[in-house]
């Protein structure tokens, strides 16, 4: 099994130094940087079919079985595809969360 990693891009580690330093702060500021690095997650970490997959499974609440057929794949690719980009997220954001 091919082991996939989260790397670390400008934008998104200077939003960990930001974090690291800065963590008890709560503000507008830092919920923007939040957002920017979820978003920057999503665009930069995920593959395209992953990315297609989790925004129109948990966004747009399509079924995994309608998203699969528009693609053309087995709805069970499609499940796979959302449990990886969940993983690689989860991932990005356990830094902030929880």
């Amino acid at each position: 099994m091919r082991v996939q990693q989260f790397h670390l891009n400008m934008k998104n580690q200077d939003f960990f130094n930001y974090y690291i330093h800065n963590k008890e702060n709560s503000n507008s500021d830092d919920i923007a940087r939040k957002k920017e690095f979820l978003t920057s997650a999503i665009m930069d970490g995920l593959t395209p079919l992953q990315r297609y997959c989790i925004t129109e499974y948990h966004l747009n609440g399509v079924k995994q079985k309608d998203i699969a057929k528009k693609l053309g794949i087995n709805s069970s690719t499609v499940s796979r595809h959302i449990a990886a980009a969940t993983k690689k997220l989860k991932k990005a954001t356990q830094f902030y969360i929880g």
